[in-house]
């Protein structure tokens, strides 16, 4: 469900995310394999990206159904120790005999080796898929690196716009000697440190001046969530700010 709000000039849009575990793995290139074939949903391939500046996966899957499927890509990322640091997922419909790509990006992920397991449930989080795997190495956030172009003003901190609809103020002041656009990205976990989606909303700053960007957190059930704010140059697409968190809860 995509959810556009408006407010004040800037922009935000929420992308709902949403859950856990899997099996054994899906083996050859595709799902006419026989390891494959008893699956509704057959993850092909997975290919270790950067997303936001953070680390991310990029999972391709297979239809063998004969209907359309609304499904969830789940994605666990693993340290050395074995032990699942982040769990995120990704909605996605795949026509019969299809393929579907299902990007997920993870907040507040450290750069280091991860073990990536990925596979598909149902939207009642039943798994409808073998699962696949990949080795990925990642390096530090982007926001880590380079001049801090943007500096945050006061903390990031809620407002109140409709029911079920907490706005997260950001107010940034440019550092530079120019004009700086930017995006500014908020994205979100619930209680279980799952990704819950993301928003965004637009600054245009002059030098010395400040903007203030609306993160207009739709559509999101009632629970305890955190979240972590960071801007992207519209001209460059690097980090240009320091990573802000802030947890709010919806009643």
């Amino acid at each position: 469900m995509l959810i556009l709000l408006v407010l004040a000039g800037s922009f935000a849009f929420f992308v709902n995310l949403g859950n856990v575990l899997g099996a054994s793995a899906c083996l050859g290139p595709g799902c006419g394999m026989p390891s494959c074939q008893n699956e509704p949903v057959c993850p092909v391939s997975m290919v270790c990206t950067s997303l936001l500046g953070n680390p991310a996966a990029e999972v391709v899957l297979n239809s063998n159904a004969s209907s359309p499927i609304s499904a969830m890509a789940e994605v666990i990322f693993s340290n050395a120790m074995g032990e699942a640091v982040f769990i995120g997922t990704s909605t996605f419909v795949i026509q019969p005999n299809g393929t579907a790509t299902a990007d997920i990006v993870t907040a507040g992920l450290p750069g280091g080796n991860y073990t990536v397991t990925a596979f598909a449930n149902d939207l009642n989080d039943i798994t409808i898929s073998k699962t696949i795997t990949s080795e990925c190495s990642f390096g530090p956030p982007l926001s880590l690196m380079g001049v801090q172009t943007l500096i945050l003003v006061e903390p990031l901190f809620t407002a109140s716009f409709c029911a079920q609809c907490p706005i997260v103020e950001a107010n940034y002041r440019d550092s530079v000697d120019s004009v700086v656009d930017g995006v500014v990205y908020m994205v979100v976990l619930n209680s279980l440190e799952q990704e819950a989606g993301y928003t965004t909303a637009t600054v245009a700053i002059g030098q010395g001046q400040n903007d203030t960007g609306y993160l207009i957190a739709a559509g999101l059930p009632n629970g305890n969530y955190s979240s972590f704010v960071y801007v992207i140059s519209t001209a460059f697409g690097e980090v240009i700010s320091e990573t802000s968190s802030l947890n709010f809860t919806i009643n």
